[in-house]
């Protein structure tokens, strides 16, 4: 089934929605100042209802939707988040008011959450086994890129046509996808795979609470820690007796499937940790500007896209293990390689550092997003794939949230210290990645 149903072209079209996932989650940055100018908003608010709102729902709709695609068919799942993604697009321009850029945020996030895992479970399915390597680096380098660009292409369109129009754009590459993956879906591979199906709605309603009260606790709000623990601990309990589970919890007794999740969060913590605070740092080093930064940036998420879609034929090549060990130890050494960095440093120095950590990072990415769903049976791809890609994204609301308590400090603002560790902790958790590197397939090993 897989061979005939493969389709590349159709296939690209479907990662063209996810694309606009991460795009999304960047762009809003730059047009924050222009929507608190004509709505009177604070910074602060903007940040909450805006950008924390858009990550929240991101995480918490991950497990629903890739166990919506299993059980009500992949395709209807995509094509009703390619809708919700673009009411979502629409909903600023059809009202002028700041609730409905709010609710416009809330629907994209949703929207995403709903094509993301189906769409990761579908390449599952159709793509042969021996390019699935290839195929999930291609697609973990398509969504490098869009995070990557969406400040820049944001700044443009902010500055050129206002801030709504940061939303509008994303409506002719959704129509495309829609136009390119229209045929892929007559196959009847993609219908339901299930003809009863109950949803889980109290797991996810303590899924819910808990996690968001996780997030915003690591956001300073410490003393949602406890209840996040306590919803987070009645879940998992719930999650291992009820006859549905929103998040199968055996999975985890895959070790493939185990190691691929823990790679994916940690890679991710580590990425987005390291974003956020190489501008900073790079300010602090050298009294760089954002536009002195930005090439720098680019250094890091170039390396980082060009690795991950070359990490899928290295993998072919010497086995997925060798792969994730070797991206992760390189990611270590740049990580490493930057928290050493000091005033006067010749710039070479900080470029080394980036190209090092991005080239791991994006090295290890599709392989072990591959070899974690590459075991799963095909009537769990989407919940599975809804798994991985909550771990993808809590990885990096949680990165971000330790580097704020890391870099918080009684001074207005952090030394060279605070990011020196800061920058040796998330080595830290690439370094676990790397033993859960370990625990990934083998050269031969069959998945």
């Amino acid at each position: 089934m897989a061979s005939a149903d493969y389709s590349p072209l159709r296939l690209a079209g479907l990662g063209l929605s996810a694309m606009l996932i991460p795009l999304g989650s960047t762009m809003i940055a730059v047009a924050l100042p222009a929507i608190g100018a004509q709505h009177a908003r604070a910074p602060a608010e903007l940040t909450t209802w805006l950008v924390t709102s858009y990550l929240l729902v991101s995480v918490i709709g991950q497990g629903p939707g890739g166990k919506l695609g299993d059980h009500w068919g992949y395709r209807n799942t995509i094509l009703l988040g390619q809708c919700v993604f673009g009411l979502g697009c629409l909903l600023p321009v059809l009202h002028d008011a700041f609730a409905a850029v709010v609710a416009s945020r809330v629907l994209m996030a949703f929207g995403g959450a709903l094509m993301v895992p189906t769409v990761m479970a579908v390449f599952k399915i159709t793509v042969p086994a021996q390019l699935r390597h290839r195929v999930f680096g291609y697609f973990g380098a398509m969504m490098t890129l869009a995070a990557a660009t969406g400040p820049m292409l944001g700044g443009v369109l902010v500055h050129q046509f206002g801030w709504k129009s940061i939303f509008l754009m994303n409506l002719p590459p959704l129509v495309l996808s829609m136009l390119l993956s229209r045929s892929f879906f007559a196959q009847a591979a993609f219908e339901k795979t299930t003809k009863e199906f109950t949803y889980d709605w109290a797991g996810s309603l303590l899924m819910a609470l808990g996690l968001a009260s996780l997030v915003l606790a690591m956001q300073g709000r410490t003393w949602l820690m406890a209840p996040a623990l306590v919803f987070l601990v009645l879940f998992l309990w719930w999650e291992r007796r009820t006859p549905q589970p929103l998040i199968e919890l055996k999975l985890f007794a895959n070790r493939f499937f185990a190691a691929g999740c823990a790679m994916v969060g940690l890679q991710n913590l580590a990425m987005y940790a390291l974003l956020f605070q190489m501008p900073f740092l790079l300010k602090l080093l050298y009294e760089w500007g954002p536009e002195r930064a930005g090439p720098f940036m680019t250094a890091f998420m170039l390396s980082m896209m060009i690795a991950s879609a070359l990490g899928g034929r290295v993998a072919e090549k010497v086995g997925v293990r060798a792969t994730c060990v070797a991206g992760s130890m390189t990611s270590v050494s740049g990580l490493l390689w930057l928290s050493t960095l000091v005033p006067g440093e010749q710039s070479w120095h900080v470029i080394v550092g980036l190209v090092l950590g991005g080239a791991g990072l994006g090295l290890a990415n599709g392989p072990s997003q591959s070899a974690a769903m590459g075991t799963v049976d095909n009537r769990q791809s989407g919940i599975a794939s809804g798994i991985l890609s909550t771990c993808r994204y809590l990885g990096g609301v949680v990165g971000v949230s330790v580097l704020g308590l890391l870099l918080s400090t009684s001074d207005a603002v952090p030394t060279l210290a605070n990011y020196h560790t800061a920058l040796r902790i998330f080595a830290g958790a690439l370094l676990v990645a790397g033993v859960a590197a370990l625990r990934l397939p083998g050269r031969g090993t069959r998945e």
